[in-house]
């Protein structure tokens, strides 16, 4: 391993041993051994449905509910209570011991302490992606360091440390899936753009699987292809590019095809469902696929105006139909690899098999394919070669993508310890996904005389936030952007002004639900992001890339007045850790819980409508209405 390498997981580790101090810090604080049921909007749902799902039950809160979110959380709980239990941390966990233990309550608050433990993961998770999307943009340790540290220790993060919720999940993966598309356009090599570009989708899927605040990604991705004037799509013939066409949708066509059953399920998730809503359904559905291509095309013919101008309009369109479709193809394929990977669960099942299998296979051949290789034998299909990845024949390819579809269907009709919750589950995530006008009635509306009054509203509270909370951050872009534009660095405007962009899109798309406490972390990274960039520019600058004392003076001072609000950031952000002491409990359980979300409400814990069925439970077990069981419970106190 290299110095350099040697050196910056020195500073990552150090990072991550921070991070889980600060960790340790809030629990400790905090208590575990508090009333878990402090937080029972998330926590009872998603410990219930990670119960469920373990059985092979439906979730009993994706399917059902009104936006499909959550499922990677519940997957992730999944795996979690399999491996506490696997490791003595827990009892067997089961929905089937949760309805028939005699004091549910207590039996499920292992589950929900376990669950808030996980969040862990997720905190290191983001420390980690800022730290390498810092280091890639600044190629400074010293500030990816920093910059991993201020995410650590704020509490729009820290806050998923006491609840269990799917925002931090889904805006990390958000946020590996842009550091990925970053990596895709700046490097050299085609193949590592293209597989980037891959993994940034399979990372995308995860973010909105778990939350549809990352929506906004979905327009702010391709967008980081105009920052860059040249990549290595660029830089290739059009042949090769051509080839790798090829190469996308023939893996399109290999993993889409046993996919498209899953749409048997979405009448399913259509209130008051007849046929004649399909029409309506298909082109709403159409018509944001047709948006989203649309802005594609926009934006690769716009970068490329500079490439042919405006003498050379038909080739332009050619080949920005060429780079935008490449793009969508990648970034598709990996949203099918997320899909397949969603299937995949802790009791092995024939899904988890069939893929094991698969990959098993794949890898044998490869070995194969790489010992043909050093021999100097030449063979139909080398998947070391880019070029000779797919055979020739496209009439091989059309049957072995029919054989694989016809595999999978097979697999699907073979004896497993499970339903078809896993296909409801992902099913649902998937139409939720295309099909966003079914999530309008989430929003919060209701307070407002119209929409233009509903925007301007969600408007000024977006502007209080900024100013309120996040003055200090706004400054320091402010300033070194002067600072920048007097250097003419053009290519650091763009990205600063990029990352602000897409913070403020990601924090406005939040705002439309008057949650900010919850979803302020999707654009709060990113801000993190931007200033990080902003420190690096001025120290570059204060180097003496500006000639003369006066503009070294004033560099001076700029940089001075970007660490005082740096200061004042820091102070901010961790308000609620610093009013945090040490071994205090702060939540008793003697008192009653404040509302009934995930607890007894019918729609959420009900079974009438597709719920956990953990009210029913509660009323058997205690014997009571679902509210009076639950205050008695309290009154006792949960040892």
């Amino acid at each position: 391993m290299s110095k350099e390498k040697t050196l910056r997981y020195s500073w990552l580790f150090t990072a991550l041993v921070i991070a889980i101090g600060i960790a340790a810090f809030v629990y400790a604080s905090t208590d575990l051994n508090r009333c878990f049921w402090s937080n029972i909007d998330s926590d009872f749902c998603y410990s219930v449905a990670g119960l469920r799902y373990m059985e092979g039950l439906r979730s009993g809160f994706i399917e059902h509910s009104s936006s499909g979110v959550g499922m990677p959380i519940v997957q992730l709980l999944t795996w979690t209570y399999t491996l506490a239990s696997k490791t003595g941390m827990l009892s067997t966990g089961s929905f089937q011991g949760l309805a028939v233990h005699s004091d549910p309550l207590l039996y499920l608050r292992q589950f929900v302490i376990v669950g808030w433990l996980s969040g862990v993961v997720v905190v290191l998770l983001i420390v980690a992606i800022v730290f390498y999307f810092v280091r890639f943009l600044t190629r400074s340790n010293p500030i990816s360091f920093l910059a991993a540290i201020i995410v650590a220790v704020s509490w729009s993060n820290l806050q998923f440390l006491l609840r269990i919720r799917e925002e931090a999940f889904s805006a990390s993966m958000g946020l590996l899936s842009l550091y990925l598309t970053f990596r895709a356009v700046r490097s050299s090599r085609l193949s590592v753009s293209g597989y980037s570009l891959v993994f940034s989708g399979v990372a995308l899927a995860f973010a909105l699987f778990a939350k549809r605040n990352a929506l906004p990604y979905l327009a702010f991705l391709p967008l980081v292809f105009v920052l860059v004037p040249e990549n290595s799509w660029d830089r290739v013939q059009d042949s090769t590019r051509n080839m790798w066409m090829k190469h996308a949708f023939v893996a399109n066509l290999f993993l889409l095809g046993p996919l498209v059953l899953l749409v048997r399920y979405w009448p399913e998730f259509i209130a008051s469902f007849t046929i004649i809503l399909v029409p309506y359904v298909a082109v709403e559905i159409l018509g944001f696929i047709l948006l989203l291509v649309l802005w594609l095309l926009l934006i690769f013919c716009t970068r490329l105006h500079s490439f042919f101008g405006r003498g050379q309009m038909r080739l332009l369109m050619k080949r920005g139909v060429i780079d935008a479709a490449m793009f969508a193809l990648l970034v598709t394929l990996g949203f099918e690899i997320a899909v397949y990977a969603s299937f995949i669960h802790p009791i092995l099942n024939v899904y988890s098999l069939f893929l094991a299998t698969l990959l098993t296979v794949g890898l044998v051949w490869t070995l194969v394919v790489r010992q043909r290789r050093q021999k100097g034998t030449s063979v139909a299909l080398d998947l070391f070669s880019t070029p000779g990845l797919i055979p020739r024949n496209d009439v091989i390819l059309i049957i072995a993508a029919i054989v694989w579809i016809v595999l999978w269907q097979l697999a699907r009709f073979s004896p497993e310890a499970f339903g078809p919750h896993i296909e409801v589950a992902v099913s649902r995530v998937i139409f939720e996904l295309l099909h966003p006008q079914s999530s309008v009635s989430a929003l919060s509306m209701g307070d407002y005389s119209s929409p233009l009054m509903y925007i301007v509203g969600v408007f000024a509270e977006l502007w209080s936030h900024y100013r309120i909370v996040r003055w200090h951050e706004l400054l320091i872009v402010i300033l070194t952007l002067f600072e920048l534009f007097l250097s003419r660095k053009t290519s650091a405007i763009r990205t600063i002004l990029f990352l602000v962009l897409a913070a403020t899109g990601l924090m406005f798309f939040s705002a439309l639900r008057h949650l900010f406490p919850f979803y302020v972390i999707y654009g709060d990274i990113l801000f993190i992001l931007a200033v990080s960039l902003c420190f690096s520019q001025l120290v570059i600058i204060l180097r003496g890339r500006m000639g003369g004392e006066g503009s070294k003076l004033r560099v001076s001072i700029v940089f001075s007045l970007a660490i005082t609000m740096l200061v004042f950031s820091v102070l901010e952000r961790t308000k609620e850790l610093r009013s945090m002491e040490f071994g205090v409990d702060v939540v008793g359980c003697s008192s009653p819980p404040s509302g009934d979300t995930c607890l007894c409400d019918e729609f959420y814990a009900g079974t009438k409508y597709g719920g956990t069925g953990l009210k029913g439970i509660l009323e058997r077990q205690y014997g009571d209405e679902c509210n009076q069981a639950v205050k008695s419970r309290a009154a006792d106190g949960i040892p």
